[in-house]
């Protein structure tokens, strides 16, 4: 693809945070309709380094990860 822009890697950073996020609602939007649990407990313990890794923080790593090896990627030089 001559010419064609590669994404830049602050948006791919942005989608990575924001597939994280979104595990966490969905995961809290979850737990409240199969079980009863205030969305605001799973929430918090997302945020607690206590409840071990959570879901959301392992979905943002595996992300972010990608989203790093595409900024280097993109830092390498071309080859023809």
């Amino acid at each position: 693809m001559a010419g064609a822009q590669r994404p830049a890697g602050l948006a791919a950073g942005r989608v990575a945070v924001g597939a994280g996020i979104a595990t966490a609602l969905g995961e809290s939007v979850y737990y409240w309709i199969k079980l009863g649990v205030s969305p605001g407990m799973v929430l918090a313990a997302n945020l607690d380094s206590a409840a071990g890794s959570r879901p959301a923080w392992v979905v943002a790593a595996i992300c972010l990860g990608f989203a790093m090896a595409g900024i280097v990627r993109n830092r390498l030089p071309q080859r023809s």
